[in-house]
């Protein structure tokens, strides 16, 4: 707002200028406008730096994740499963449900809310047994990425298991 009324302040005392040998301005002297000299420089281009939102985590953040619910547990096919994570606000969890043979049911991302939480939901389908739940956070997708290179787990994974009845 201030850079506006200091432009507008200038582009009036120009016109202003410009104005006072029409107006008879000067004393009663025939008075020349003066011509005004262009820039010979181009106004230098304010720096707009990116700055991250309350709610996004950086890059370089160490980031966790814990699986806070699995639900029903033990469940039964054609229940609605809902899985429940914790980590840092606006993180992208990967997501993956294998079944009891190892099968990967659901690969999948979901982002973590204002408050950290992410949910996922999805019916019950079979077969029957334990299944296994792994999950990633990071800070985008890109990171997520660098996780699945790392020869070891770290505090941005978890791993949990359900029952299907």
């Amino acid at each position: 707002m201030r850079r506006f009324c200091v432009l507008a302040s200038v582009v009036l005392a120009i016109v202003a200028m410009a104005a006072l040998p029409a107006c008879g301005g000067g004393g009663g002297e025939e008075s020349t406008a003066t011509p005004v000299a262009s820039p010979t420089q181009a106004r230098p281009t304010p720096s707009i730096t990116p700055s991250l939102t309350a709610g996004t985590p950086t890059a370089s953040a160490q980031l966790t994740l814990t699986i806070v619910s699995i639900s029903p547990n033990p469940g039964k096919i054609g229940d609605q499963l809902t899985i429940t994570f914790k980590t840092q606000p606006g993180a992208v969890i990967g997501l993956q449900i294998a079944d009891p043979q190892g099968t990967i049911a659901v690969q999948t991302t979901v982002a973590a809310e204002s408050n950290g939480t992410a949910v996922y939901a999805q019916a019950l389908t079979g077969p029957k047994g334990t299944w296994t739940v792994d999950g990633a956070a990071a800070a985008n997708l890109q990171g997520l990425l660098g996780l699945q290179a790392s020869p070891t787990p770290g505090p941005e994974t978890a791993k949990a298991t359900f029952e299907v009845q």
